[in-house]
């Protein structure tokens, strides 16, 4: 990103309401990667997406909008995506074309500049578009559809999502392999409106262990053991005067996995269910384990007078040459079974997980387990 001073003179100018994400404190100087972090309704993806316009003003940079499936970038989704921005009231298109073009079009997966009359009729269009969007999953069929020379403002949004499929992040990086084409200088912004401290990104980014330490409010560069530079903000909670009357009026429920709505909470998870303390438990065989964005959890299956036959998930540290891995990646040895497994007997132990006779030695570990059967469906072959 060059002219990085003008870029932000010039989203100053646009005069953006004062409840919304600044993106113009951003270190844009310092920094590759940008994870924004928070709760819905901050106006992120408006404001990163005018910053994108404000450098495309400047330095006619291209903006890449991308999500992780190709259906979340239909047209009857994405169309709207601009409707902030194309409010007359802003006269934010008027500031960043000098007053040539006064409203937005899209075609063809690329969004343009135009005019429109009183009758609202086009009158004009801008010959290059300023954003085009694709999606993760299609990375591999975007290498011989698509050229760019500079595409360098780059928004992942969503990018946290319930379940991912395998090697999605790999699969992200090679999208940028396809749209950065060796170039330097590009700003890579992840988005999220769900504060998950689990998403397996993290992992991938090799910033897990600052996540898990940070609350809302918190903003920090994460510099990778290969150098790469990246931020990380959660935003901090908003609980203005209008939200803390709607949330009473709509969402006034005892449950921390509305963090992400309500905006109360930091972090967005959910409860799963516990053995009683008192429990006695007698263990009818050990050596199961899932293997999920590399953390290992033990499925120990037991015994208890009241709960009959079920399964006690755990953290685990190793396996042993007589386990039984459910894993989605590799298959490192020949005792790991792909998903939820082929056979009879391989499936027998998710027939338990239907039955929600699952127990979980934490919250944490039933999010693991919960995450990886939903990713083995996703990607069942």
């Amino acid at each position: 990103m060059n002219n990085i001073k003008d870029i932000k003179k010039l989203f100053k100018k646009l005069k953006t309401p004062n409840d919304v994400y600044n993106p113009a404190v951003l270190p844009l100087d310092a920094c590759t990667w940008f994870n924004l972090l928070s709760d819905r309704s901050r106006g992120k993806t408006t404001q990163i997406i005018l910053l994108g316009m404000c450098d495309n003003a400047i330095n006619g940079t291209k903006i890449e909008y991308v999500r992780s499936r190709e259906e979340y970038i239909a047209p009857k989704v994405i169309i709207d995506i601009f409707s902030v921005i194309k409010n007359p009231e802003y006269k934010y298109i008027e500031i960043l074309t000098n007053g040539k073009y006064n409203t937005i079009v899209y075609k063809s997966r690329r969004f343009y500049y135009a005019t429109i009359d009183e009758k609202m009729n086009i009158t004009d269009t801008a010959p290059e578009y300023f954003m085009h969007i694709c999606s993760v999953d299609k990375a591999e069929s975007l290498k011989s559809g698509y050229a760019t020379s500079n595409s360098d403002f780059i928004i992942y949004d969503e990018f946290i999502g319930k379940y991912y499929y395998k090697n999605e992040f790999v699969q992200f990086c090679d999208l940028l392999k396809t749209l950065l084409r060796d170039r330097s200088g590009a700003k890579i912004f992840m988005l999220s409106n769900t504060i998950d401290r689990h998403s397996p990104y993290f992992e991938e980014m090799l910033i897990s262990d600052d996540i898990l330490s940070m609350q809302q409010g918190d903003k920090k560069i994460i510099t990778t053991p290969k150098n790469t530079n990246i931020y990380v903000e959660i935003l901090g909670k908003n609980i203005s005067r209008k939200r803390h009357f709607l949330n009473m009026e709509y969402f006034g429920f005892d449950n921390p996995a509305l963090a992400s709505i309500t905006g109360a909470e930091t972090w967005a998870f959910s409860n799963y269910q516990h053995l009683p303390d008192d429990i006695e438990i007698k263990i009818l065989h050990r050596g199961i384990y899932v293997k999920h964005n590399n953390v290992l959890i033990a499925l120990d299956v037991i015994r208890t007078d009241k709960h009959g036959t079920c399964i006690f998930c755990h953290k685990a540290t190793r396996y042993y040459d007589d386990s039984i891995i459910y894993s989605l990646g590799d298959r490192e040895t020949n005792n790991f079974i792909y998903g939820l497994g082929v056979t009879p007997s391989q499936k027998l132990i998710w027939e338990l997980y239907k039955q929600n006779k699952f127990y979980y030695a934490t919250n944490e570990v039933g999010y693991t387990v919960e995450n990886y059967v939903l990713s083995a469906k996703k990607n069942r072959l």
